[in-house]
């Protein structure tokens, strides 16, 4: 399935879609280039596009299994400790799901209860194989320093 949200570079934060797979018990893999808006999932892996970071991985399920949505764009993370990226609001096949987590390019993580930064929190870190209990399949935004 592939679908593209066209959005400007000031509204990244209202990419809205849904991933279903084929057969319900098959991890859908999904990548959201944050520079167009472009969601594209299919069952399996998705290719990356060639002029952009990957900047995080997110996963459905703990130890980096399940389905995953990779966040993209044309910069990577500096080594500052401002925040670099952020999104207020993931796609909705993916709110509520978040199980563990990785970071590319000097990313560091944070994942938040809440769309647009509310609630608890978990990070920022490079990268973790389980969010632990509190914060379970509750990530709804993720800012990345």
């Amino acid at each position: 399935m592939r679908t593209r949200i066209p959005v400007t570079a000031s509204s990244l934060a209202l990419v809205i879609a849904t991933a279903t797979p084929a057969h319900a018990d098959e991890p859908v893999d999904c990548v959201l280039n944050l520079d167009t808006g472009a969601l594209t999932c299919a069952p399996g892996a998705v290719a990356s596009l060639t002029t952009t970071y990957t900047l995080a991985r997110l996963y459905t399920a703990s130890g980096y299994g399940g389905s995953s949505l990779t966040l993209e764009a044309s910069t990577p993370c500096d080594t500052n400790s401002d925040v670099d990226h952020s999104w207020a609001s993931l796609p909705s096949a993916f709110n509520d799901t978040v199980s563990s987590f990785t970071g590319y390019n000097n990313c560091q993580v944070k994942l938040f209860e809440h769309a647009s930064y509310g609630g608890s929190s978990v990070g920022p870190a490079t990268s973790m194989s389980y969010v632990g209990d509190a914060m379970n399949d509750e990530a709804s935004s993720v800012q990345l320093s």
